[in-house]
């Protein structure tokens, strides 16, 4: 059928638009819109229709060819086809601002003639096209705020008209490439969002029409003398690993032009354990002809420590902590500089509190974790993550460390901690009630994994407890905290989104300390089912939200249904149009910032006969791919869609990337409304988009997973 319908434009175009276009410029056009979802471009007028090319939206042509191509921001889907190399006549395309995902094409190096090609912001893929050097006429190159990676090629810098080069906001790698200094008329050069690193070349001290230059947000180590840009107006080399040696002479020169705050800590992060009495000397190089030091302990400044190398002389008590040097320097004053912490350790963890950690590596598979220096080797200050002063764990931070298994209940030893973060993980099992124990909390995180069963009553006794953050789990029970130390106490953030809770968990809490409390969105409620009915059946749904203040309004094939406000929805005798998709909407007027869902039930209806025995009427007229809900959503949602005539029915989800992520269904379904449910337990938080293939009806859409 494709084949079919293909000819059949290829027809059309023959007819009506050859005469007044080149044929392979006009069969690059229709392959583009093919291949970009042209039915979904926020504009599309008169494309693939008998006008002329020329009046079709975005396009210029002149002398028989397609000359400009501005389609930016116009809902672009897709990818860009191989076949839109054939515009050898292009001058100007403007494909930024959609939702354009692959590759470059990899031989747009045939169209010679363009002056400028713009494609950021979409999300492109692969590396950059050898085949870019070819455009030996190209004059702006923009490519910034997609996910190109590798390196920049060399060839760029045979483009000898190229004004403006932005690939900011990458995926790029490696050096930048020396021989770029040859675009001798390059007015704008953007680099920075990317892995760049090594140095700035020195060539580049000689290109003279150089006026804006931007590296920041890279790994760039060394910084040549460019008091050649005579011709500068803004350089940005902030957040890279610079030092005052590659500044000095370059901040003199350019002044308030040039921006460099923000560069990397120096030196090496380290742990020392010191025996009573011992003698140790810290120290920091850092190049520089007019650098000034002052270490710190703790965030405290020592006084009188203002040399590069700073002595203990006999340790004692009072001289564990994190060390670190602040440099700063009188000619690029706009910077401070920071060693990487230095600490130094004197008394050993407690037995309890040592015993707690053992018991954390033990429960939550230690040796998968993707950091476990030291743990269960090294003195217990050492171990990853692990914050200790006087002999007492204050902080433990494992978060996004591939945590597996459950939290122990001997963490609740650990009556000094002020700072638990074990979030974006993998751990599972019911939050230990002995946690609450840890009176002195001050953060707790747990959020971004996959928690069961209810929130501890026990935590109501955490008075100092100022951020917790359980959102983005399975936790599907919540104690009232209503008047607690926890309400009394100091908490401004609490996070309980993306659970399984119901109203009668949130009313109770939506004032508890005046803290920011998200409790939306929440999973579904109930169980997914597929009923059939026999004409004359009797059937109720019900749900239940909890809550004292819960509204309810069922729902079929998403419209709502008149009159049906109760937790219960029945129907006395089945017939023909009681067939659908019945989802119950539930809002609560004491917490307005939540909609809650019933998973979809399905009745099909058996037997019954419409009026006049013509049941076509209740069939759905046309082929429709509806939201999915919840949306955004975590971990499932349910899609539906209507099929006016029966067909073969695919339904796939991908990722940003396009790679095909689920098949969620692959079989013949008859005419009617039918759903699908989607679970994403095991898959990253991001975009992703389903599409629905039926007979010759395809479409696609976006939904969002939140964890």
């Amino acid at each position: 059928m494709k084949k079919i319908v293909i000819f059949s434009i290829l027809v059309l175009f023959t007819s009506l638009a050859f005469a007044q276009v080149n044929e392979q410029d006009s069969l690059a056009l229709v392959a583009l819109y093919k291949s970009a979802d042209g039915d979904n471009w926020t504009n599309k007028d008169n494309w693939l229709t008998a006008k002329p090319v020329s009046q079709w939206y975005g396009v210029t042509v002149s002398r028989e060819r397609v000359t400009s191509l501005q389609l930016d921001n116009n809902n672009l889907t897709g990818t860009i086809p191989d076949d839109i190399c054939n515009l050898d006549a292009l001058q100007y395309l403007y494909l930024n601002n959609n939702n354009l995902s692959g590759e470059i094409p990899a031989n747009i190096g045939n169209m010679t003639a363009l002056y400028r090609l713009y494609l950021s912001e979409n999300n492109l893929s692969g590396k950059l096209p050898s085949s870019l050097e070819k455009l030996s006429y190209l004059v702006h190159l923009i490519l910034n705020d997609n996910n190109l990676e590798g390196e920049i090629i060399p060839g760029i810098a045979g483009l000898e008209n190229l004004t403006q080069l932005k690939l900011q906001n990458n995926l790029l790698e490696g050096e930048i490439p020396s021989a770029l200094a040859k675009l001798r008329v390059l007015d704008i050069l953007y680099l920075g969002g990317n892995y760049l690193q090594g140095a700035v070349p020195v060539a580049f001290n000689d290109m003279k029409s150089l006026r804006l230059f931007e590296i920041q947000h890279n790994r760039i180590k060394d910084l040549p003398d460019l008091t050649g840009l005579s011709g500068i107006e803004r350089f940005n080399a902030t957040y890279n690993q610079l030092t005052f040696e590659d500044l000095e002479t370059n901040s003199q020169f350019f002044g308030s032009k040039f921006s460099y705050l923000f560069q990397d800590s120096v030196g090496q992060e380290s742990y020392k354990e010191l025996l009573q009495g011992e003698a140790y000397e810290l120290s920091v190089s850092v190049s520089g002809t007019a650098n000034y030091y002052q270490w710190m302990k703790d965030g405290e400044r020592i006084p009188g420590a203002t040399d590069s190398v700073y002595t203990i002389s006999s340790a004692a008590a009072q001289d564990a902590g994190s060390y670190v040097c602040m440099i700063r320097n009188t000619i690029a004053t706009g910077l401070t500089l920071y060693s990487r912490p230095q600490r130094i350790s004197i008394k050993n963890i407690t037995e309890q509190d040592s015993l707690a950690l053992v018991a954390l590596y033990d429960s939550a598979n230690g040796g998968g974790w993707l950091h476990n220096d030291n743990w269960l080797s090294g003195p217990a200050p050492s171990w990853y993550g692990v914050t200790i002063q006087n002999g007492r764990v204050t902080k433990i931070d494992l978060h996004d460390n591939n945590l597996t298994g459950t939290i122990p209940a001997a963490l609740g030893q650990c009556d000094s901690l002020k700072y638990l973060y074990l979030y974006s993980n993998n751990l599972s099992g019911a939050i230990p009630p002995q946690l609450g124990n840890c009176l002195n909390l001050q953060n707790l995180r747990l959020d971004f994994n996959q928690l069961t069963g209810s929130v501890p009553a026990e935590f109501s006794q955490l008075e100092h407890l100022i951020y917790l953050a359980l959102n983005s789990n399975q936790l599907s029970a919540l104690p009232d905290f209503t008047g607690s130390p926890l309400d009394n106490g100091p908490l401004s953030y609490f996070y309980v989104d993306f659970n399984r809770l119901d109203f009668g968990d949130i009313e109770p809490n939506v004032n508890v300390a005046n803290a920011s409390f998200l409790y939306s969105p929440q999973d579904s409620l109930g169980q997914e089912k597929d009923t059939i009915l026999t004409a004359g059946d009797a059937f109720v749904m019900s749900v239940s939200a909890g809550g004292d203040s819960t509204r309810y309004q069922w729902m079929k094939n998403g419209a709502d249904i008149s009159g049906a406000t109760d937790s219960i929805y029945a129907i006395s005798s089945a017939d023909s149009t009681d067939s659908g998709v019945y989802v119950c909407r539930m809002t609560n007027t004491l917490a307005p910032d939540l909609t809650l869902y019933s998973k979809p039930v399905t009745v099909t209806v058996k037997g019954a006969t419409a009026i006049g025995n013509d049941r076509s009427s209740d069939l759905p007229r046309k082929y429709v791919l509806r939201q999915n809900y919840p949306n955004p959503f975590n971990p499932g949602t349910t899609i539906v869609f209507d099929l006016p005539q029966a067909a073969k029915v695919t339904v796939t989800v991908y990722n940003i990337l396009g790679q095909r992520m689920a098949v969620l269904l692959d079989e013949q379904k008859p005419a009617g409304t039918h759903s699908v449910t989607f679970t994403a337990e095991h898959l990253s938080a991001g975009l992703y988009f389903y599409e629905i293939k039926a007979n010759n009806f395809n479409q696609v859409r976006k939904m969002i997973l939140a964890k």
